[in-house]
C-alpha cells in the first residue's frame, strides 16, 4: 500500500509519503516506511513555530486475535522558531525559558505499542472495551533524551440502539534523562477536540509575560470522558446523532528550569497548576455530504483563570 498526502491548514502544513507491506516476508507482519515534512504554526496559541523533516520504519503484528503489537524507529530534525524581537532583553515579551527553546536539533527514537481491542465495532462501538500502551525512548543517537509513555482505554455499553454509554480515558508522562529537560514541542498539549470546552492548547502551563498568554504545555496529563448517545427523533435519512458528555482532567508539570527568570529566580508569570478542569455539554454528529462532522456545545465547570475556553467547536469526526 502506498500513500502520498499534502495537507494545508492554519495550524499545520504537511507533506508525507508512506509505504506499507501488509504481508512482509509472506507472514502476518505489517512493515512500512514513512517520510514526512511538516510545519506547525502555533503563534495563535504560543510564540513559536516548528519545522520538522524526518522518517522512520515500523513493524506490526497480531500476538492474539484481538491484539496488535508494533515497534518503530524514527529519525527527525526539528527547528523551533521564535521571533528575535520577542526575546530582545530590552523589550522581551516572552519568558527567557521560552526563548531558550529556539534552535534546531535531531531526535532519534525507538518505540513500541500494544493494543487490545474487544469492541464490536471500531468506529461506532456499542459493546466491549479497548486498552493501549505506547512508549518512545529518544536518545539512541541524536541531541535529545527523553522517555514518553501514554496509555488509553475505553468501555462501551449499549442499552438500546439509541442509548449508548461510554467511558474513555487517557494519560501520559514524558521526562528527560541524561540531564535533559523536555523541550516545548515534546510536551503534551490538550484542548479543542481532546478536551471539549477549552481551546486548542487551552489548558496547561502558561507564560503570562506576553499579553497572549503563551501555552507551554506540560509533561503530564490525565483526561477522562463520559458520554451518552441519545435519540434525536429525526429520520435516519437525515444522518444526525447526538450525545451528552462530560470531560474532566488535568495537564501541567514543567521542569524547574523552565520556570526561572534570566536571574535564576522563579518567574511568577509562569503558571503551572495540575488542578482539575471539567466541562459538560452536547455533541451533534452529522453525516454531511462533505463527510462526518461534529458540533460541540460546551459549558466549562472547572478551570484556572488563565485557561482559554470556548463554548462551540466545529470539527470533522471519525465517528458516526
Amino acid at each position: 500500500n502506498v500513500r502520498a498526502r499534502v495537507s494545508v491548514g492554519s495550524l499545520r502544513q504537511q507533506v508525507d509519503f508512506s509505504f506499507t507491506e501488509p504481508r512482509f516476508m509472506g507472514r502476518d507482519l505489517g512493515a512500512g516506511v514513512d517520510l514526512y515534512s511538516y510545519r506547525y504554526d502555533l503563534t495563535d496559541y504560543s510564540a513559536y513555530r516548528t519545522n520538522t523533516i524526518g522518517g522512520g520504519g515500523r513493524l506490526g503484528f497480531p500476538p492474539t486475535l484481538n491484539a496488535r503489537a508494533s515497534a518503530r524507529y524514527t529519525l527527525r530534525r526539528d527547528e523551533v522558531e521564535i521571533p528575535a524581537s520577542f526575546c530582545d532583553p530590552n523589550a522581551a515579551v516572552v519568558s527567557i525559558s521560552l526563548c531558550q527553546q529556539r534552535g534546531a536539533y535531531t531526535t532519534s527514537l525507538v518505540g513500541y505499542g500494544v493494543r487490545l481491542d474487544r469492541r464490536n465495532d471500531p468506529i461506532n462501538p456499542t459493546r466491549g472495551f479497548y486498552t493501549a500502551l505506547n512508549q518512545d525512548l529518544a536518545g539512541v543517537g541524536g541531541d535529545v533524551n527523553y522517555l514518553k509513555t501514554e496509555v488509553e482505554g475505553g468501555i462501551y455499553y449499549g442499552f438500546s440502539p439509541s442509548f449508548i454509554l461510554s467511558a474513555t480515558g487517557s494519560a501520559g508522562y514524558v521526562d528527560g534523562w541524561n540531564g535533559d529537560t523536555v523541550r516545548i514541542n515534546e510536551r503534551f498539549y490538550k484542548g479543542g477536540n481532546s478536551f471539549r470546552g477549552f481551546e486548542t492548547a487551552g489548558i496547561g502551563a502558561r507564560d503570562l509575560n506576553s499579553a497572549r498568554g503563551d501555552a507551554l504545555g506540560g509533561k503530564a496529563y490525565a483526561i477522562g470522558s463520559v458520554e451518552l448517545t441519545v435519540p434525536t427523533f429525526l429520520l435516519e435519512q437525515y444522518g444526525v446523532k447526538a450525545a451528552l458528555f462530560s470531560d474532566f482532567g488535568t495537564l501541567g508539570m514543567l521542569d524547574d528550569e523552565d520556570k526561572l527568570t534570566v536571574a535564576g529566580a522563579v518567574d511568577p508569570n509562569i503558571v503551572d497548576d495540575l488542578s482539575l478542569r471539567a466541562s459538560a455539554g452536547v455533541s451533534i454528529f452529522w453525516r454531511s455530504p462533505m463527510g462526518p462532522i461534529r458540533f460541540d456545545f460546551s459549558q466549562v465547570l472547572a478551570k484556572e483563570d488563565y485557561d482559554k475556553t470556548e463554548t462551540f467547536r466545529f470539527s470533522t469526526s471519525t465517528r458516526f
